[in-house]
């Protein structure tokens, strides 16, 4: 089982659009791990999502909203990871890696 734990920096929404827009497979289970509103920054939160893929699992192309700031950590395992046109990347457990808004 791979497990990534991704924070979002993101607007605002209600909790089932988070969850909602979240990228589909048949092997991947997101859970919502915290939701927290940023007093100095109306409007915005931090969530953290949890992302746990089965062998061999992976997500269709996506973006995520304009506004996110992704910062993804694998906890177990290992992922292959592409983000527009840089190369393809296998990050291992313990590794991070960022993706700017409207990456």
């Amino acid at each position: 089982m791979k497990r990534i734990l991704c924070s979002l920096l993101i607007a605002t929404l209600p909790f089932g659009s988070v969850l909602a827009a979240a990228p589909k497979s048949k092997n991947a289970k997101v859970t919502l791990v915290y939701q927290h509103e940023l007093p100095n920054v109306p409007g915005k939160s931090i969530k953290g999502v949890l992302v746990e893929y089965g062998p061999g699992a992976a997500s269709p192309s996506h973006r995520h909203p304009s506004s996110a700031f992704i910062y993804a950590t694998v906890l177990e395992g290992e992922i292959r990871s592409k983000v527009n046109d840089e190369p393809e990347h296998v990050y291992k457990a313990g590794e991070s890696w960022t993706e700017m808004p409207g990456d």
